[in-house]
């Protein structure tokens, strides 16, 4: 982390790494002598199949790797 960036680095499956640069980004509050500093990120989370039964999803990203059965796939697809 540097004073206008943070630096991610993410491990892909080879081993080798990618990395991502994320600029801080200063707005001035309207009407006020204030700025407001902040980094762009979105909070993400994971969860199982099972724990999200009956939860309301917009938008999901389905890790597809060792599916036992087409019916997990299913289940995953119909919760969102």
């Amino acid at each position: 982390m540097e004073e206008e960036n943070i630096c991610l680095r993410k491990r892909l499956p080879d081993g080798s790494d990618s990395i991502y640069w994320i600029q801080r980004v200063s707005r001035q509050v309207p009407n006020t002598s204030y700025t407001r500093n902040q980094y762009p990120i979105i909070p993400a989370f994971a969860s199982t199949i099972r724990k999200s039964q009956s939860a309301t999803i917009d938008c999901v990203g389905i890790h597809l790797d060792n599916m036992m059965s087409h019916g997990q796939l299913y289940v995953a697809m119909s919760r969102v």
